[in-house]
């Protein structure tokens, strides 16, 4: 087991590691786009650094890190009211950290340990109040979940556009993954 918080972070991100692999052929607790990685891992990193302030040691330790995220969470909700921030950001870095939990979980599956449970409760308590708090700055945003993602399929005419979203709904990845349009050109077609 690393000694740095850090290198702790990435061996625990590394249990729940799915890029490019499709919806459903995984347990939901992966994280399947490249871009969702990079930035999940920036959010859990900046989280870690905190730790580091708090004087945590060992992720594994989940109740500590349960009570050190209420704290954390607080902070950046504050940090972002008082910049003009949205309940994007916020969810954002509240999703990664939802991963962090479930990384903990799978590790604690795999070779004892701490349930991270109580992680995910605190999350889940930070969310629906900033989700209030910043309820005015979201412009009517509530959820990062498309509810209908055959109906937008089926809307594109497109052939290759249709394609490209079909990607990223099954696959995770973000559009520059699947070949985002770049100055109109996409290099997706329908052969």
């Amino acid at each position: 087991w690393p000694k740095s918080l850090h290198s702790q972070a990435e061996a625990l991100l590394g249990g729940i590691r799915a890029i490019g692999r499709k919806k459903g052929s995984v347990d939901r607790r992966c994280i399947r786009g490249i871009g969702t990685w990079d930035v999940y891992r920036r959010d859990i990193h900046r989280f870690v650094e905190f730790l580091q302030r708090a004087g945590l040691r060992d992720l594994r330790q989940a109740q500590r890190v349960s009570r050190v995220a209420r704290t954390y969470i607080a902070d950046r909700g504050q940090a972002l009211r008082d910049a003009g921030g949205s309940f994007q950001t916020i969810e954002r870095e509240i999703s990664a950290l939802t991963k962090l939990s479930h990384a903990l979980d799978v590790y604690a599956e795999r070779h004892g340990g701490e349930s991270a449970a109580d992680i995910r409760t605190v999350l889940s308590e930070e969310k629906a109040q900033w989700r209030t708090e910043l309820a005015g700055r979201s412009g009517g945003y509530t959820s990062r979940a498309y509810p209908d993602p055959e109906g937008l399929y089926a809307a594109i005419q497109d052939a290759g556009l249709r394609l490209q979203a079909k990607l990223i709904g099954e696959t995770g990845c973000r559009t520059e993954g699947v070949g985002a349009p770049a100055r109109g050109s996409n290099p997706l077609t329908a052969s």
